[in-house]
């Protein structure tokens, strides 16, 4: 194994835990909210959407987000091939 094929396990590893992490979160807060008790549900909503305030994503603070531009007054059906070609490759 190289070193790419490392580091792409490791970050696969580490998005499986986080995932776990995240879908066990998930239920405990859906358990805490089918006990019917207003408050614990109150307080799951009020600290979820604290918690994506404070911490949320958005599409600017990702590393690996890409503006592509296209040109629209190009009329040639070639250039257009092209960069759909071009934005494949960035997916």
């Amino acid at each position: 194994m190289n070193v790419e094929q490392k580091m792409s396990t490791l970050h696969h590893l580490a998005n499986t835990i986080l995932y776990c992490v995240v879908l066990a979160w998930s239920y405990l807060l859906m358990l805490s909210v089918m006990t019917m008790n207003p408050w614990l549900a109150g307080s799951s909503v009020l600290g979820c959407s604290t918690g994506f305030m404070i911490f949320g994503v958005n599409e600017k603070s990702l590393p690996n987000s890409q503006t592509v531009e296209i040109d629209n007054n190009e009329k040639s059906d070639t250039n257009r091939s092209d960069k759909v070609v071009e934005l494949e490759h960035l997916k």
